[in-house]
């Protein structure tokens, strides 16, 4: 985690910080698309995960609920979309949205 805070030049930052931190470099970048896990876009934590790497057991059982679908996390994403201009009927950036990252 430190060389994204780094790469950020920021100082330190909080585990929880990480998973919005990276949406907002994907959905400011260049590139076509942006696509992020939901359990990124939730911030879940490690609880969330899907599989666990080169464990044979246990892997795939984290299920949505329809509760984590009403989320605040579905504003923030659709207003991190307006303001990097990833939504069809935007042209712009809004000018009260900042693609800074928090510090």
């Amino acid at each position: 985690m430190d060389n994204l805070w780094r790469y950020l030049e920021r100082a330190t930052g909080r585990s929880e910080e990480v998973a919005p931190v990276l949406l907002r470099l994907a959905w400011s970048s260049a590139a076509a698309l942006a696509i992020a896990p939901l359990q990124d876009v939730l911030n879940l934590g490690k609880e969330a995960r899907m599989n666990q790497p080169g464990s044979a057991e246990g892997n795939w059982r984290w299920r949505c609920t329809d509760e984590m679908l009403s989320s605040q996390a579905f504003l923030s994403l659709r207003d991190l979309t307006q303001a990097s201009a990833r939504s069809r009927d935007m042209e712009t950036p809004r000018p009260d949205a900042s693609m800074a990252v928090a510090s």
